[in-house]
């Protein structure tokens, strides 16, 4: 008995130290089935055996039975806990596998092997064990999994909505600047300094500087102003035009 302990705890060492990894690559469900699995291989190795010797290679099995499986349940509980939540569903399960798993089992296995004997005990355990894995996989078949790939679909319309919810708030905000800076625009005209402004190069008139009207008088103004220059330009040699 001594022997079977210090096998477990020797195969079980490198499964806790490479657990992050594994569970990286065949995931957390697959594990904790994997781990079902196991139990119910080592459990049926149980009842056939018939010398002791023979117990040392299903003890070795206690990485998957318990330091894999265990390490990827606690792993996933965080996982799929929410920070408010995390404590209590991790004392939930330390209750339910250390409470009342274990000592139901010390119970009602002993009340079995009293019954039928310990190796159909083993071979009853080892159908429940099996029962649990197929039950726990047809569960994340036909329930989560089918749950996670919708989600993805239904976050995408979520962040879709939400884009062309920010577009449309965009949008109405440059509309609102537009008639925000026409509105201060329209009532406060640049207008020229009192008093007579600068006089024009070309015809003396005053320049006023108070939106497109004046900019086109201001241009017709110079037009007038350059042909009086032209009117009152030298004459050329021969007495023709003016230059």
């Amino acid at each position: 008995m001594g022997w079977t302990v210090t096998i477990g705890m020797i195969t079980s060492l490198p499964f806790l130290i490479f657990s992050g990894p594994i569970t990286e690559v065949l995931g957390h469900v697959n594990v904790i089935i994997l781990g079902m699995v196991a139990y119910t291989v080592r459990l049926l190795g149980y009842s056939f055996i018939q010398k002791a010797v023979y117990v040392y290679p299903f003890e070795a099995l206690e990485g998957f039975t318990m330091a894999l499986m265990m390490t990827s349940a606690v792993t996933y509980v965080a996982k799929i806990s929410t920070p408010t939540t995390i404590a209590s569903v991790m004392g939930l399960m330390g209750s339910l596998f250390f409470g009342i798993g274990k000592g139901s089992g010390c119970l009602f296995g002993g009340l079995l092997m009293s019954w039928i004997g310990s190796i159909w005990t083993f071979r009853a355990l080892a159908i429940c064990s099996a029962v649990c894995a197929v039950v726990y996989l047809a569960f994340q078949l036909l329930f989560i999994w089918p749950r996670r790939r919708n989600q993805p679909q239904h976050q995408s319309n979520e962040e879709i909505h939400n884009s062309e919810g920010k577009d449309d708030i965009d949008s109405k905000n440059r509309i609102h600047d537009m008639n925000t800076k026409s509105t201060i625009l329209d009532d406060n005209p640049v207008i020229s300094p009192a008093g007579p402004g600068p006089h024009s190069m070309f015809n003396g008139s005053t320049l006023s500087l108070n939106g497109p009207a004046s900019m086109l008088n201001t241009s017709l103004n110079g037009l007038n102003g350059a042909s009086s220059i032209m009117s009152l330009g030298p004459r050329s040699i021969t007495g023709g035009t003016r230059v």
